[in-house]
């Protein structure tokens, strides 16, 4: 039986430890850990193998994450909610507040989804810019609710005063027939 040893060698010409710096893996941080030499009896094949580990740690970087993805749109989504208290009158600017939130919103997450991981189920990311969708789309659907009642309260209000206007012209009408009927009335004692 020939068995061959391997071994870690002092100069590991493939990585050396000072060499760490150079790679780079986006969002990651790597840790190199050198491993033992084994030696390893497969029952299966009747031989025994050799070899060496190398254990590689990667720990995700979450400050990109951070600063790229979820400070923004907190504050994007604090600009919709925040644009309750613009006056409903103020149409232009509350409205071009919300779809500019929303727009934004969108590009924001369309750009930063190339660096997200692509799996077959729903991350955390994905329900956190579900999220942030439903915040900024409330926010554009309950100023829309404003304006449908604040133009539905003007209407039932011009409905209103026509309604008052012409009570009162069929009032005053009432009253000078009545007065016309007065005057044509014979009087009780009569005239020759």
């Amino acid at each position: 039986m020939n068995v061959t040893l391997l071994s870690w060698s002092d100069d590991f010409p493939f990585l050396k430890v000072t060499d760490m710096e150079q790679l780079n893996v986006p969002d990651w941080t790597l840790d190199l850990e050198m491993g033992d030499d084994y030696t390893h009896f497969s029952p299966y094949y009747g031989e025994t193998t050799t070899g060496v580990a190398a254990i590689f740690k990667f720990k995700r970087v979450y400050t990109i994450h951070l600063m790229h993805t979820f400070f923004p749109s907190v504050m994007i989504a604090l600009s919709s909610v925040l644009s309750v208290y613009v006056p409903s009158d103020l149409v232009p600017g509350r409205m071009g507040l919300c779809i500019t939130a929303f727009l934004s919103m969108i590009s924001l997450f369309n750009g930063a989804r190339k660096d997200w991981p692509l799996t077959s189920y729903m991350k955390a990311i994905d329900m956190w810019t579900t999220g942030c969708y439903f915040v900024v789309f409330t926010a554009l659907i309950e100023y829309c609710i404003v304006l449908y009642l604040v133009k539905r309260a003007d209407w039932e209000r011009k409905i209103m005063k026509h309604k008052r206007t012409e009570a009162a012209k069929s009032s005053k009408k009432v009253a000078f027939l009545e007065k016309i009927e007065q005057r044509n009335k014979p009087d009780k004692v009569g005239r020759v």
